[in-house]
């Protein structure tokens, strides 16, 4: 079995109130934002696992994880035309 190697966020995306997005490699909304934020705006769920040092298990997070990609996406398009 094959463990997964878990790189942290910087601590400005560690907080008090963050939500497990995947329970099975046990990441939370501030570490699943943090790397994509830190991979490109477009990236893909599979560049976001990588990222964090695991990949997808059982699946039921990819929808949350795509989801908060798109988010993330619009809000930096959206800057970078202002």
């Amino acid at each position: 079995m094959q463990h997964a190697v878990r790189r942290y966020p910087p601590p400005r995306f560690r907080l008090e109130n963050s939500m497990i997005v995947c329970s099975c490699n046990v990441l939370s909304d501030a570490q699943v934002r943090s790397a994509i934020v830190s991979e490109a705006p477009r990236s893909r769920v599979s560049r976001v696992y990588a990222s964090l040092g695991c990949t997808a298990q059982c699946g039921r997070c990819v929808r949350t994880i795509k989801v908060m990609l798109e988010e993330i996406s619009r809000i930096v398009t959206h800057e970078s035309r202002i």
